[in-house]
């Protein structure tokens, strides 16, 4: 099941990274989103890893918040990221201050990937009477976040 979910994970990045080299904008939406189910399912993977070097048998109980339920999206982020390195997490820095620009326009924020940036990339939503969609995403970054994951998918597999 470990390695299922790691293969699960690499194929989200491989489906980010087709959709990301297909896109000629500077919102990568689906893209941000499918490797955010990346991280998902590699903490999934990381947590099912720990209760099977925890136990002294070949069999483990699974937590039952692991496949759903109330809060099982920050659960395995949040296992994840205890793996990554946390400036993979920034998708796009703050270059512009509140006080003088409209947040609604601007990157008045540092960007940070995460289950509900995920879901601000899937739907369409209204703030202040402006549909919105997506979250800005620098190329550099977003390439450096897929290369990151990968890497530590890798790791995770030879250890």
């Amino acid at each position: 099941m470990i390695e299922m979910c790691l293969l699960n994970s690499s194929q989200f990045l491989a489906d980010a990274n087709l959709i990301h080299s297909q896109n000629k904008r500077s919102k990568y939406d689906h893209s941000v989103a499918s490797v955010q189910f990346a991280i998902e399912e590699f903490g999934k993977a990381s947590i099912l890893n720990k209760e099977l070097q925890e136990s002294e048998e070949d069999v483990i109980e699974v937590p039952n918040n692991l496949f759903g339920g109330r809060g099982s999206h920050q659960l395995k982020e949040t296992e994840a990221w205890t793996n990554l390195s946390p400036e993979l997490r920034v998708l796009a820095r703050k270059a512009f201050e509140p006080d003088c620009f409209d947040p609604r326009f601007f990157v008045t924020r540092d960007v940070e990937l995460s289950h509900e940036e995920r879901l601000q990339c899937l739907f369409v939503d209204f703030k202040d009477g402006i549909p919105t969609l997506g979250v800005v995403v620098e190329n550099d970054k977003f390439i450096k976040l897929l290369k990151g994951i990968e890497e530590e998918i890798n790791k995770f597999r030879i250890s």
